[in-house]
């Protein structure tokens, strides 16, 4: 894929891989197939969309997004639909993850 790809992470059945990629010009939130195959953007509109990282259960995938003018944390389903802003902060949240002990 064309552009940076970056901070790639295979879900929790080891079937896809999201990662962000600045191949449209901003970064944004991709999965892939292990072998290459079947890539599909989940997010788009502005700002950057970094770090993502899979829930354990593989329902989810949370960010880093600075749509707004600051970074926060997001969390979308894994097919990239009802997307919701988590944090609201006054600096920065970057890099999220999961607690392995999601309920």
């Amino acid at each position: 894929m064309a552009g940076y790809n970056d901070m790639g992470e295979f879900s929790p059945d080891g079937k896809k891989i999201v990662f962000a990629s600045s191949a449209g010009g901003s970064f944004n939130i991709y999965t892939i197939s292990p072998d290459g195959s079947d890539v599909t953007q989940l997010t788009q509109g502005g700002g950057n969309k970094e770090s993502p990282s899979w829930s354990p259960d593989g329902e989810f995938i949370c960010y880093a997004g600075n749509q707004l003018g600051r970074y926060n944390i997001y969390v979308m389903r894994a097919d990239g639909t009802e997307t919701r802003r988590i944090t609201y902060l006054q600096g920065e949240a970057l890099m999220p993850a999961w607690s392995p002990y999601l309920r």
